[in-house]
């Protein structure tokens, strides 16, 4: 299955924004619905975000993922 456009956008917003809840409210998405479309690309494209309790960190991949 290729990656959806809106798995990029949620991606996209979230290292943009270091964070679940910001990338969700700038794209008028609950939280909840944002999780589920990183975990789907990092599935096709490896760990693309460290998880940490109060933000999140871009990897190496998931550096090269958004500046593609």
């Amino acid at each position: 299955m290729m990656a959806q456009l809106e798995w990029l956008h949620s991606f996209t917003a979230t290292a943009e924004f270091d964070s679940f809840t910001r990338a969700a409210r700038q794209l008028n998405l609950a939280q909840a619905a944002i999780s589920p479309h990183i975990r789907a690309l990092e599935a096709q494209c490896g760990h693309l975000l460290i998880r940490w309790p109060q933000l999140v960190e871009v990897t190496h991949a998931g550096r090269a993922l958004h500046n593609y």
